[in-house]
């Protein structure tokens, strides 16, 4: 007997018939439930356009057991801005199906490893299980599963999606940040030819110029690009779009590209709006990260030679930061780490 469940497809074949069964989840356990009905009288939730609560319990119907009905999302999912199947990849990591677990988030964000370490988990300050004792650790398990697939690289990992073919629309992407290359990765999976045009000499967008590789390593950006462009993806770095860059928009048009992204993203800091700040020796937060960040990581003269100039004193230099915010705190953490 298969209970809460519906038929999904059924198809003949010789002499019998070939049926897929969806069965529901039922949240409740047939070993323990008794069918007392207590909990349909303390229940707070009624199924929209019905008298029935959410826990209810069919008269007469086998087994005698209770069922839930949800409809609406998890908390947990229902916060994430990249919609991820939360309780999905959870459940999957309880049972040890680490590759699965990888697979189902990356099927909303294109990033696992990286949000496994700078997301702001709105989903945990939204977790049920905080009623109870605290919330999961939903970030951080999505760090583990990502870490782990790259301790083990010869695991059952699925085949790529083939790659566009010669005849497949052409698309654009203006910029390698998080949202071009998530772009570039959903179109890629869709059939078409993506190339991506990036200003800056390295690929990641703020994820490698705005954030210090002490909180986001360069190596696990590197890893999760190296998953889009697997799909047939083209990066070009050093490639500035617009007047006197590498191409304008209309001769991408031009070179055959049907549809143009832009997602150039925000390199820009707030000012304050205060006397002397475009004094020298002042500089945005978010300026002297690039700065520090291109010169380690690809030992950019012109961003080394522009650090010294910031630092015009070494390690002598006394440093006053406004602010207390996440670039705040990177900004005082770097300069500490040079001295």
């Amino acid at each position: 007997v298969w209970t809460s469940t519906s038929v999904s497809r059924a198809s003949p074949g010789a002499g019998h018939f070939h049926v897929e069964l969806r069965q529901h989840p039922r949240y409740v356990d047939l070993a323990k439930c008794t069918a007392c009905k207590d909990c349909l009288e303390v229940c707070p939730v009624t199924v929209p356009g019905t008298d029935r609560k959410a826990i209810h319990l069919a008269e007469g119907a086998q087994p005698g057991c209770a069922v839930i009905e949800k409809l609406g999302k998890a908390p947990c999912s229902n916060t994430c801005p990249g919609g991820i199947h939360v309780q999905g990849y959870i459940a999957l990591i309880a049972q040890g199906r680490f590759r699965e677990a990888l697979d189902l988030s990356r099927r909303s964000i294109p990033f696992p490893g990286i949000c496994g370490r700078i997301c702001t988990h709105p989903c945990e300050l939204n977790c049920r299980r905080a009623e109870v004792d605290q919330a999961v650790s939903i970030r951080l398990l999505k760090r583990f599963v990502s870490d782990w697939a790259l301790s083990h690289p010869d695991s059952d990992a699925p085949e790529p999606p083939p790659q566009a073919d010669r005849n497949a629309r052409r698309v654009a992407v203006i910029g390698a940040g998080p949202a071009g290359m998530a772009v570039a990765n959903d179109l890629a999976r869709r059939g078409h030819r993506i190339t991506v045009f990036e200003a800056l000499p390295v690929v990641g967008g703020m994820m490698a110029v705005g954030i210090p590789p002490y909180r986001l390593p360069r190596e696990v950006i590197q890893q999760e690009i190296e998953q889009i462009e697997r799909l047939g993806v083209e990066i070009r770095l050093n490639s500035r779009i617009g007047p006197g860059g590498t191409h304008t928009i209309d001769e991408l048009q031009q070179l055959g590209y049907e549809a143009i992204f832009i997602g150039v993203g925000a390199h820009r800091s707030h000012h304050l709006r205060l006397p002397g700040e475009d004094l020298s020796g002042v500089v945005s937060g978010i300026d002297l990260l690039r700065t520090i960040n291109l010169s380690q990581g690809i030992k950019e003269p012109q961003c080394q030679a522009q650090v010294r100039e910031y630092l015009s004193h070494g390690t002598s230099t006394r440093t006053a930061i406004i602010g207390g915010g996440n670039t705040a705190m990177d900004v005082a953490r770097s300069l500490k780490r040079l001295g």
